[in-house]
């Protein structure tokens, strides 16, 4: 993920930070694929039924990461926490609320990809067994107030809580899960018209993917709440931006509107904050006598949170954390979507008709309405139906084998039924009954 090895030598000049775009780039024949998966622990005991696993709590976060560390993974240590875990290019990170989220390392096919998740997956399964806990694929924590959910002990986060300016950002922090792929590019015009794609259907996959219609123990009237609230996070940072749908270099438009937002903080021994100045103005004037560098450019990069992000690899960031089936089958959809010209170019002919606020109008009306949107004349359920034939014949051209992972897609379209509403009817058909929507979410190998 990293755009640079370690280098604190200052940055000179804006070229410097488009180089490191441009070393990420590889030829077609060198693309790889991985994914990020996040889930939420919660307990199943009688008595605590339904809440978030503390870091220090028994069986809570520190003892599963120590627990897997045993396994062999390698910790990484803040204070007297570890924050993360890692083994052969794969990374266990714990998120703000104690979302645990898996990265695996790049793989050049997808069957390897869903080898090494379903591993992860049994591993999490054997190592929570008998310990009354359960991991759920939701886009949002069903139960617990924000209030009740406890802040992880990173210090990143402690700058973040109070960085991010959106009115839900704390409610991105600790109450939102998501499914992910990376994606790899040749160079700033495959790179443009991958992400020109994936912003495109930003909406489509919203919908697609909405499994998050029930935070504070009851139904909150979305399909995809994770999304609403991303939309109220930070709108310096976050959502969808022009310039994916506008001419010109990718690598020097990302740059130049990334160095434009305000610097969160820099690693100097720890983390310090550097008073909200842009990166430009840290770039050009340095922030008491501390001058740029490389690593701060990426640090910086991460704190950004586009719909489709940048940085060494593209990264696909619009999906609810789902059921295990439905997070395996992102990374072939994507890979068919994008990897293939043919396949993007006639996914871009499903919304090219849209104008920029059309696009961030339709996001906003799927996070309630899901497939039942409507885009003209057509509902996202009709646009999701020819996508998934656009995929289909996608992989019949390049790896037929891989045609079968995305069944899962193909029932939530033709049935009309996102994971949201199965989660709907069974809400009310238990008034809520948390033993049942556990049941219902919990990821299985």
């Amino acid at each position: 993920m990293s755009l640079s090895n370690f280098d604190s030598k200052p940055i000179e000049n804006k070229t410097e930070l488009l180089c490191g775009f441009e070393e990420a780039c590889k030829p077609k024949k060198e693309w790889l694929i991985g994914s990020e998966h996040e889930l939420f622990g919660v307990y199943t005991g009688e008595q605590s039924i339904g809440k978030a696993l503390g870091y220090e709590h028994e069986y809570g976060i520190r003892w599963l990461f120590k627990k897997i560390e045993m396994m062999g993974w390698t910790p990484i240590v803040e204070g007297a926490n570890t924050i993360e875990l890692c083994r052969n290019n794969a990374s266990i990170t714990l998120e703000p609320g104690g979302q645990i989220e898996l990265a695996t390392r790049p793989f050049s096919n997808v069957s390897d990809l869903t080898i090494s998740v379903n591993e992860y997956i049994d591993m999490l399964e054997r190592l929570s067994d008998g310990c009354d806990i359960a991991w759920l694929g939701s886009g949002t924590r069903p139960w617990d107030t924000l209030s009740e959910i406890p802040w992880m002990p990173k210090q990143r986060y402690e700058i973040m809580r109070e960085a991010l300016t959106g009115s839900l950002a704390h409610e991105m922090m600790k109450r939102t899960a998501t499914v992910q792929v990376s994606l790899d590019f040749s160079d700033a015009e495959d790179a443009k018209e991958k992400m020109k794609t994936t912003a495109g259907l930003v909406p489509l996959f919203t919908a697609l993917y909405a499994n998050s219609p029930v935070i504070d123990g009851q139904l909150n009237g979305y399909q995809s709440y994770r999304s609403h609230i991303w939309m109220n996070t930070d709108e310096n940072r976050c959502g969808l931006l022009p310039f994916f749908f506008e001419e010109g270099n990718l690598f020097e438009q990302y740059t130049e509107w990334a160095l434009d937002i305000s610097v969160m903080f820099i690693e100097r021994n720890g983390y310090k904050t550097i008073n909200n100045i842009s990166f430009r103005r840290f770039l050009n004037e340095g922030f008491e006598g501390i001058r740029a560098t490389k690593e701060d450019w990426e640090l910086h990069l991460s704190t950004l949170f586009p719909d489709v992000r940048l940085k060494r690899l593209i990264e696909v960031r619009a999906c609810d954390s789902n059921r295990l089936d439905m997070m395996l089958a992102l990374a072939p959809l994507c890979q068919s979507l994008l990897y293939d010209k043919t396949a993007r170019d006639d996914a871009n002919k499903l919304t090219e008709a849209l104008s920029f606020q059309d696009r961030v109008d339709l996001i906003k009306k799927v996070s309630r309405q899901g497939m039942n949107a409507r885009v003209g004349q057509y509902t996202v359920r009709d646009l999701l139906e020819q996508l998934l034939q656009i995929a289909s014949d996608s992989l019949m051209r390049t790896n037929p084998q891989e045609i079968s992972y995305l069944a899962p897609l193909k029932e939530v379209v033709m049935f009309g039924r996102t994971h949201a509403d199965e989660i709907i009817a069974l809400w009310n058909q238990t008034n809520g009954n948390k033993q049942a929507l556990i049941k219902h979410l919990a990821i299985h190998q």
